[in-house]
Order: structure tokens, then sequence, then C-alpha cells
């Protein structure tokens, strides 16, 4: 598979610390706002371990509110290639275990799924209207999930997702699954923290639609990409970071410190493969609301495709702990050569109206 898609993990499992949800009620808000930000597929993944009765509501649940919307295909069995991003624009899929594939359980632990399970199946408003006419269930998906062999990411997707067993909205690193092949990194969107940062700075590319295509050493069938493997350098990244600027707007006079000016400093890296990760500092402009640092950085990158450009900056004071004053993460891949006004952004990922760092991009092609 030729992309990396931004996954919704939907409809969450049984026995987890999350609020009961009715699944009309959430069925309705996808198809509000399925499409507001790009038109591309929207993938939803049900765990659901409903009994048979069940999922027939379900199928016509799915169709009566999604109608032409649902994609799915006729003969899944058949179909030798799945259709792109392009060509499912407005569509929404659905993603789970086809029910033939369940383990076979006694009523009594079916039942204990339905009673416990987060999602709530049954609508008050449901009827018993005859469902005849309604697709079988397992005929609605059009990402069957299972355990495949041969070729792994090369023709089948590969979803990975944080351990259930997690009590808190963190988060793992993304890159672990990229530089692997995963095209599906499923993400708590209600946590923060820089490893959120860094699936945001991925999916900036491409105009944020949600899609970005894999890089073509991880499409070589000959060849399988270890992460961990030297290779040698492609380019080098200079980053000249000159100056800041935005703050005295977007901040309150006594939001850094009471009595003087803030003290910033700018933190710059790359994430990506093991071998090009690297975290560099510039030093602090104290008392200054429009700092000028003029300094720059090189980042030799062996796999460039990879990489992410990470910068934050933090206002440092006499405690020794640090005021946040602005982030942002982009692919290099799509970093243009040049002076650039870099938009910062606050810790929920939105952009500030007026912060800013003025940066430098230079490319320096590997010769050795």
């Amino acid at each position: 598979m030729l992309l990396y898609m931004k996954l919704i993990d939907f409809i969450k499992k049984c026995r987890t610390l999350t609020s009961s949800v009715k699944l009309r009620a959430c069925l309705l808000a996808i198809k509000d706002y399925a499409f507001f930000a790009s038109p591309y597929p929207v993938v939803i993944t049900f765990e659901d371990h409903i009994t048979p009765s069940l999922q027939g509501k379900v199928a016509k649940m799915l169709v009566d509110t999604f109608g032409d919307m649902l994609f799915y295909p006729e003969n899944p069995h058949q179909m030798r290639e799945f259709p792109s991003p392009e060509r499912l624009k407005k569509k929404i899929l659905i993603s789970t275990k086809p029910p033939e594939s369940y383990e076979s359980q006694d009523q009594r632990i079916l039942e204990e799924y339905r009673d416990k399970s987060r999602v709530n199946y049954k609508d008050d408003e449901d009827d018993e209207d005859d469902e005849d006419d309604t697709p079988e269930y397992r005929d609605l998906i059009s990402i069957r999930a299972g355990k495949p062999k041969g070729k792994f990411t090369q023709r089948n997707l590969l979803r990975i997702y944080p351990k259930g067993t997690r009590l808190d909205s963190s988060n793992y690193d993304p890159m672990i699954g990229w530089m692997h092949g995963a095209q599906m990194v499923a993400f708590n969107m209600q946590g923060g923290g820089h490893y959120r940062r860094y699936m945001e700075g991925m999916f900036r590319a491409n105009g944020g639609c949600g899609y970005v295509k894999k890089p073509n050493i991880l499409l070589n069938v000959n060849d399988i990409f270890d992460p961990k493997a030297f290779r040698p350098v492609q380019t080098i990244l200079q980053v000249l970071v000159y100056m800041g600027d935005g703050w005295r707007s977007d901040f309150s006079p006594t939001h850094f410190d009471f009595y003087s000016p803030p003290d910033f400093r700018v933190q710059i890296g790359i994430h990506g493969v093991p071998a090009d990760r690297d975290m560099k500092y510039t030093r602090t402009i104290e008392d200054d609301w429009v700092p000028v640092w003029n300094e720059e950085f090189s980042f030799p990158l062996s796999t460039p495709e990879l990489a992410l450009l990470y910068i934050k900056v933090v206002e440092r004071d006499f405690s020794g702990s640090g005021d946040f004053g602005g982030q942002t993460c982009l692919p290099v891949s799509q970093l243009r050569q040049g002076i650039r006004a870099v938009r910062l952004r606050n810790r929920k990922g939105e952009l500030y109206k007026s912060v800013r760092l003025l940066i430098q991009f230079h490319f320096l092609t590997n010769t050795l």
C-alpha cells in the first residue's frame, strides 16, 4: 500500500475507561463532520463483539445513516486492487474483523461483551422494520481485519495502536510504525505531548488531507528497509534561526515575567530514523520581546524522506523551569529553501495569530 493514513479510531473497545455513547449519535456526528477538513475518505474502526442478532441492526443503521456515502465492494474476495483515496472521495469505509473470523464464544461471554461495551448498539428509537433489503453486516466491511502473511505492508494495511492497558491518554512514538511501513497509526487525540506533535507534523504534508505517500525506500519489495541499518548521509539540512516576533501581540505583558520582558531560546531538532535524530538549542536572549539569535545548525540526514523538523520556543527563568512559547513540526520533505516566516502553534496545535520565527532553510547534497 502506497499511503500513510491519518486514522480515526472511533468505536472504542469494551472494558476501557470511556463513557457510554450511542452508536446512532456517533454515526450522525461523523456524517455531519467527516469531510469538513478534507474530501478524502474516512475510515471508521469498529471493535464491536456484537451478537448475530445485533449485526443486522447495525448494518441497517449504517446504511440508513450514510446511504451512498458508504463504500463497500460487492465482491470483496474478487477485488484485486483497493481503490485510491482519489476515487474514494466523500466515502465512509468500515474497518473491523468479519463476523465469521470471531473466535467461538458461548452466549454468556457474548452477552457480557454486549452489556459492558462502551457503545450502545441499541437505540431507543430502534424498531423492528423488515431488514431483508439491507446488506449483511459482513458485506459492509471494506477493510477486513486479520493476520495475512507475505509482503506485509507492501500489499496489506497494517494498523497499530496504544496498549489497552494504558490508563491515561499518553501516546507512543508514531515514527516506530511509520519507519516499518505501518499505514495506520492510531492515536489518543485527547492527549498532548511531543509524540502528538510528530503525528501532526507528518500529516501537514500533502495539503493536510490526511493521506501521505509512503517514501520509495519502503516500497521496494526486493529490499526490506531496516531503519536501524547504516545508510550514508543523503543530504544536510542547514537551519539558520534568525529572529522571532509576535509574543507581545498574542500574550499579556506579564505572561512570562512580571517585571521584565521574556528570555527566549529555541529548541530545534530532527525526529526520524535513529541515525538522524538530533536536538540543538540556541542561546537564551534575555529581556527581549523580539529576540535575535542569528544561529545556524546543521543536520546530516541519511533518510530525509522520514525526517520531521521539530521547533519549540521556551522562555527561561531563574527557577530553571521553562514557560511554553510556541511550537511546530514540519516534514523535511516539504521544506522549501530560502528565508521563511514559520508560524508557531500553541499546545493544542492551533496557530497563534502573530507568533512566528524567521528561519532560513538550505539543503546541501552529500558528495562523499
